[in-house]
């Protein structure tokens, strides 16, 4: 014969949320990305060059904090600030920077990439027939803005550092 379990299941309890001010579920703001970088001072110029992007904040060699809104800067910056925000860190030694894949959703793509574009060309165009006035290592434009079957219209950009930022807009 075979023995009786050791334990009885629990008669199934039939929970009832009750939402109060006091539980009342908290509201998610943003998720606020932080990148690994090699370079703080390579990735804020390229960021703030060629992707538009604004510093604010504390910077330090180690770290940095860029925005980017709607045109017009408002007058003063915070994690609050509604908008895109971008956290750049140097990381510790002895660990590598992991490319990651993020999404920017732009009103117009193509305007975004004819921007990029050209301020990545100018950026690292040879002055006075010598060097660059910028080097961005990897930076590099990987696809022209292409309607995607899914009925998005997207280009990639790749950082310095090997992070792909697919510049979607939603077509409409």
């Amino acid at each position: 014969t075979a023995a009786a379990p050791a334990f009885a299941p629990a008669a199934p309890v039939e929970r009832v949320a009750v939402v109060t001010p006091e539980t009342a579920p908290v509201a998610a703001l943003q998720v606020i990305p932080c990148l690994r970088v090699a370079s703080i001072a390579v990735s804020v110029s390229f960021y703030t060059i060629v992707l538009g992007f604004v510093t604010y904040g504390r910077q330090g060699p180690d770290q940095a904090s860029l925005f980017r809104g709607p045109p017009g800067r408002p007058s003063s910056l915070s994690p609050a600030t509604p908008g895109v925000h971008v956290q750049l860190r140097v990381p510790v030694a002895h660990t590598h920077v992991h490319p990651q894949m993020l999404w920017l959703l732009v009103s117009d793509v193509d305007a975004f990439f004819d921007d990029a574009a050209h301020k990545l060309e100018v950026a690292v165009a040879p002055s006075h027939g010598y060097f660059p006035a910028h080097t961005f290592g990897e930076a590099r434009i990987v696809t022209r803005p292409q309607t995607m079957p899914w009925g998005t219209r997207e280009c990639r950009i790749v950082d310095p550092d090997g992070h792909t930022w697919v510049i979607t807009q939603v077509q409409r």
